[in-house]
């Protein structure tokens, strides 16, 4: 039920995979959930599941990164990825890119929280009211 949303969506978005936070809410409304719980319920799951992975990067990824890599590579990737942190984190949220690892980036390399908010979880419940509109036009059509 509802509660099958909201845990599919922490899911899909705390561990990543082949599987979308958009296949939550396509069950829900394929099995009879209202609209507005399945989608409230997968957007729950989703945004906590990316505060989550933002966060684990944010407490504890710099310190590991910095064991695993050079200094140089370490600061070269930081500046790579703040250059273009916008439209990575956009692209990884709609699209089938990595959308857990690049969360995690954000993190470890510290994007602005107002930022991740805008470019990242606001695409994400994009990706998923889109994901539920088609669910519907699916049900109307079985």
């Amino acid at each position: 039920g509802a509660i099958g949303c909201l845990l599919g969506g922490f899911i899909a978005d705390t561990f990543g995979g082949p599987m979308g936070p958009e296949w939550p809410v396509i069950a829900g409304i394929l099995a009879g959930i209202k609209l507005p719980t399945a989608l409230y319920m997968t957007i729950i799951g989703s945004v906590l599941a990316t505060i989550v992975v933002y966060w684990v990067g944010f407490a504890f990824g710099e310190v590991g990164a910095r064991e695993i890599f050079t200094v140089e590579r370490y600061e070269r990737w930081q500046r790579v990825f703040l250059r273009n942190r916008r439209v990575t984190m956009v692209l990884a949220a709609l699209t089938p890119v990595p959308y857990v690892t690049c969360c995690l980036i954000a993190g470890i390399f510290k994007m602005k929280l107002w930022e991740y908010f805008v470019f990242t979880i606001l695409p994400r419940i994009l990706r998923i009211v889109t994901a539920a509109y088609i669910a519907l036009l699916l049900k109307g059509a079985l």
